[in-house]
């Protein structure tokens, strides 16, 4: 049976002194928002990238690589998406032509016109 040699050059620490409750090793600790700075330098870094390439990678991605193209996709849409339709119930009819009127007034708008069939009355 081989037991447990513990290192000759390596002593365990003193138990009376180190990790102790209350005992801080860095008892002035990390600067404040040095993690937040070093994030937002990143963050900015990024979206000047993203807005001088954004467009032409993410074209290139999708074509030469779709496979990690629809793990990017997969991983930003939520994994749950909770749809309710009550709201939807207690309207009338004509409070639903009213709103779908509005949501293409909206389309045409925003010059995205969608060709649909009028609501029958």
């Amino acid at each position: 049976m081989i037991r447990f040699q513990p290192d000759a050059n390596r002593r365990p620490p003193p138990s009376k002194t180190w990790f102790q409750r209350g005992n801080n090793a860095n008892p002035k600790g990390r600067p404040k928002g040095s993690r937040n700075k070093i994030s937002e330098e990143f963050i900015a870094a990024l979206c000047e990238d993203f807005e001088q390439h954004g467009v032409d990678v993410i074209e290139a991605v999708r074509t030469e690589r779709p496979a990690d193209y629809l793990k990017v996709i997969a991983s930003i849409v939520p994994k749950e998406v909770n749809v309710s339709a009550s709201s939807l119930d207690d309207l009338s009819d004509e409070d639903l032509c009213d709103a779908i009127e509005a949501v293409r007034t909206l389309m045409t708008n925003m010059g995205k016109p969608r060709k649909s069939k009028p609501l029958a009355n």
